[in-house]
């Protein structure tokens, strides 16, 4: 079986704490989920980094089901309220990855 991870990246703005408080919420959806595996929160000390939370499920199918449940739509709802908005879509990595290149290919 091959897990996936998304990384969810926000803009950096409002209380570095407040977001970390609310970022456990974000895991806390993704923990209850079916096949959730690990759970991370970025650094939030270093100016030049934006916030970002990542979550690691089994497989991809169950990854996706979370990135779609009205659970974690609430979260985030929530998360924009209190100024926390996603600057971008979510990056999901696979292990192993689905490409592979050949040398030939080039």
């Amino acid at each position: 079986m091959t897990s996936a991870t998304a990384v969810t990246v926000f803009h950096r703005e409002g209380d570095a704490a407040g977001f970390g408080l609310w970022s456990q919420d974000l895991l806390d959806s993704a923990r209850s989920a079916s096949g959730h595996l690990a759970g991370n929160v970025s650094e939030r000390a270093d100016p030049r980094l934006d916030w970002a939370v990542a979550v690691t499920f089994s497989d991809e199918e169950r990854l996706h089901g979370w990135l779609d449940s009205s659970h974690r739509a609430e979260v985030l709802r929530d998360g924009q309220r209190r100024g926390y908005w996603r600057s971008s879509a979510d990056l999901i990595l696979t292990d192993p990855p689905y490409f592979k290149v050949k040398a030939d290919d080039w």
